[in-house]
């Protein structure tokens, strides 16, 4: 069907090239057919994109004039997954936009699953299984469900999203604008899901995706000489239409307590918002200007709740434990202020004076649970309260510049920054932060920046009762602070050099280095650090030659700190502590060589090199057995591209293209998964989304036509 469809799709470009010549228009259609190769199907070659096998439409644009204005449509890789198409039509005063644009994300093209799916949501497996696994000793488990395993049906993991957009814009006159601008996106696929029935029976399903997001924005600009007024509204809804995922035990045919025959989640809920705001920009006197914006904003919710449990035998239980209503009836209330004073008192001095509030209010009401059932399998009595997390920040700040002589400009901030936080263990922080700049031009093709900010966060006191049960009992280490909302010292720097001596070359040096320390933290993350260099490099030798390459390296770094505790309050006992050191690598490089070669010829070689490291450090002083470093992981992935262009006409060009790929992979986490786990007691079933190194080749011959 998509080969028929890209058939007609070229058949229809060229009647397009046909009529054009008869026509006013312009642009260009881009087409061919390629072949390629992969060695294994690793869906990291297609992750984000669907590389054409056949005929295939790469880019077109067409323009023309129309009703005393002008139209334009344009596009690429039409007729695939990851196509995109829009246009507009524009006249004096207005203008309409409309796009559509689709967007693969694959994730596995390997991974299989035992389940039928009656729904996307409904996920069941052979009665016939669940008896014979349930009655059966333990060899017999592992034979029967590595059998029917070894025979699963494949499914394709991945999510594709459909977006389209549509804009008007006008200008009525007399200091009038308006905008108004919708767009709905669709989501389908699947994705892997790990479910559990307990410690010692894990399952991995594939959880439905099927969701909708639709946004509507409309907005009235007015401006007068030196005022300009905007107001806003906007409407946006999430719908999820699979709002649950069920599953079946492959453990058990029977409800019974502990013992679930199947298993039931709650998927993202439906939501919907709206939001009104205004903006105000006034120029004064002196060259000083005041900005200020304005958003309120109100998100719903209101999906009904499910049972406990859909466990029957332990529903029979807690009849007598209704839940405490039908719905959440979630809201939020969303208020955000900017203020900006700007003022130039002086040629070479400028400065910014800046506030802003942003307050996410959850006012969903508080509703008490009598108590829960983990796993689907028991009632665990015991008052479970909701917690509708609110959040506030405000920040205030100075900005001053000042540039004494052309060659040089000096960047200074100061800012504050204050935030409050509701259920949680630490429930408001200030931050005081400095930052400055210097940029330096001492000739017109050199020039240099740095920059140093430097903050630290102070933290209030820990509110342990968020820590403890209703009881009193501890259910997290007490000396745990999580990193955001830790105390924190915070330095990072900045520094670039950018070079155009020679009218041949130009280039360009990037450094960034950043360092986070938690310095009052006994566990969690105690401190992080990042450092990163980047070169780009453009060198034209002659007429005939072009060069260009970059380079880039990253290093980062994580130090935690936590303590072994496998009972339900935790141990406190300074033996059981351990450590983790992270430390992770990237490194990526790019280079281009194009080479014309006659007025008709050109050639180019293109290369892309990725790489990423990584390093897991655990170590431990008293513990025993003693911490062990898990293995590392390695990641590389690299490419070469040639294309020889030739000039047929003046109205044509002819290229044929070869491209080579090869990526490897070393992780532990996502390599040689079974579809079946045993160790002792436990079950686990997975889906087998391994991640497979391969080398993939591709040929393709590309025909350009302008009209």
């Amino acid at each position: 069907m998509k080969r028929s469809m890209r058939i007609a799709a070229m058949i229809a470009a060229g009647t397009l090239l046909g009529w054009s010549t008869l026509a006013r228009a312009d642009g260009y259609v881009t087409g061919g057919t390629q072949y390629w190769y992969q060695s294994l199907e690793e869906a990291k070659y297609q992750e984000f994109r669907e590389v054409p096998q056949g005929l295939f439409i790469e880019s077109f644009l067409y323009r023309n004039p129309l009703l005393g204005g002008h139209v334009r449509a344009w596009g690429a890789n039409l007729l695939r997954s990851d196509e995109y198409i829009a246009g507009d039509f524009h006249k004096p005063r207005w203008t309409a936009e409309v796009s559509y644009r689709e967007t693969p994300h694959n994730l596995s093209f390997v991974s299989s699953t035992g389940y039928a799916f009656v729904e996307p949501g409904i996920q069941t497996l052979p009665d016939a299984l669940q008896s014979a696994v349930q009655t059966g000793p333990d060899a017999s488990d592992v034979t029967i469900l590595s059998d029917f395993l070894n025979n699963a049906r494949p499914l394709d993991l991945g999510i594709r999203t459909d977006a389209l957009g549509a804009r008007l814009k006008g200008r009525p006159g007399q200091g009038f604008k308006f905008e108004i601008a919708g767009s709905r996106r669709n989501r389908s696929g699947y994705k892997a899901y790990g479910g559990s029935f307990g410690f010692n029976n894990v399952v991995e399903t594939a959880e439905p995706v099927r969701q909708s997001m639709a946004q509507g924005e409309a907005k009235v600009t007015y401006t007068k000489k030196k005022l300009t007024m905007e107001g806003l509204f906007g409407l946006s809804a999430f719908d999820n239409h699979e709002g649950t995922l069920t599953f079946d035990n492959p453990n058990r045919l029977v409800d019974s307590v502990s013992a679930p025959s199947r298993g039931r989640i709650d998927l993202y809920p439906d939501n919907r918002q709206w939001r009104v705001g205004a903006n105000l920009a006034l120029m004064l006197p002196h060259r000083s200007s005041l900005d200020g914006a304005f958003e309120y904003a109100q998100t719903r919710q209101d999906d009904s709740w499910l049972p406990y449990t859909i466990n029957s035998a332990v529903f029979a239980r807690t009849d007598s434990f209704p839940l405490p209503g039908t719905n959440t009836n979630g809201r939020v209330d969303l208020t955000t202020i900017n203020l900006r004073f700007t003022t130039h008192p002086f040629a070479h001095v400028g400065g910014t004076l800046r506030f802003r509030d942003h307050h996410y209010d959850n006012k969903t009401p508080v509703h008490t649970l009598a108590g829960q059932v983990p796993y689907d399998g028991s009632w665990a009595a015991g008052e479970v309260e909701t917690h509708p997390v609110s959040n506030r920040q405000t920040v205030s700040g100075a900005d001053l510049n000042w540039s004494p002589i052309r060659q040089a400009s000096l960047y200074g901030t100061a800012e504050f920054t204050h935030r409050e936080h509701t259920y949680r263990e630490i429930g408001a922080d200030n931050e005081l932060a400095g930052e400055g700049k210097l940029v330096l031009r001492p000739k017109t093709w050199l020039t240099a920046m740095g920059r140093y900010r430097y903050g630290d966060r102070d933290a209030d006191e820990l509110d342990i009762e968020e820590y403890e049960t209703d009881t009193g009992a501890l259910e997290e280490q007490p000396g745990l602070r999580r990193f955001d909302v830790a105390s924190r010292i915070q330095n990072l720097g900045e520094a670039s050099l950018s070079w155009t001596g020679m009218s041949s070359l130009a280039t360009t040096l990037n450094f960034r280095y950043l360092r986070n320390e938690y310095h009052e933290t006994v566990m969690g993350l105690q401190d992080d650090m990042q450092k990163s260099a980047a070169v780009d490099v453009v060198y034209t030798p002659s007429d005939r030659i072009d060069l260009e390459g970059t380079f880039g390296y990253a290093w980062i770094y994580t130090n935690q700190a936590s303590r072994t505790s496998n009972v339900g309050v935790p141990v406190q006992a300074d033996t059981l502590n351990w450590r983790a050191r992270l430390y992770d690598e990237i490194v990526n490089a790019t280079g281009n060589v194009g080479f014309h070669a006659t007025k008709k010829v050109d050639l180019n070689l293109t290369y892309f090199y990725e790489r990423s490291p990584g390093t897991y450090r655990l170590t431990s002083v008293k513990l025993t057995p003693p911490a062990q470093d898990l293995p590392g992981t390695w990641y590389r992935r690299q490419g070469v591209g040639t294309e020889l262009r030739y000039k047929l006409t003046t109205v044509a060009d002819a290229a044929l293209r070869w491209a080579w790929e090869e990526y490897d992979a070393n992780d532990f986490a996502s390599q040689d998964i079974p579809l079946l786990l045993v160790t002792g007691s436990t079950r686990a079933i997975f889906l087998g989304d391994n991640t497979q190194d391969y080398i993939a080749n591709a040929v393709s011959l590309v025909v350009t036509r302008r009209f």
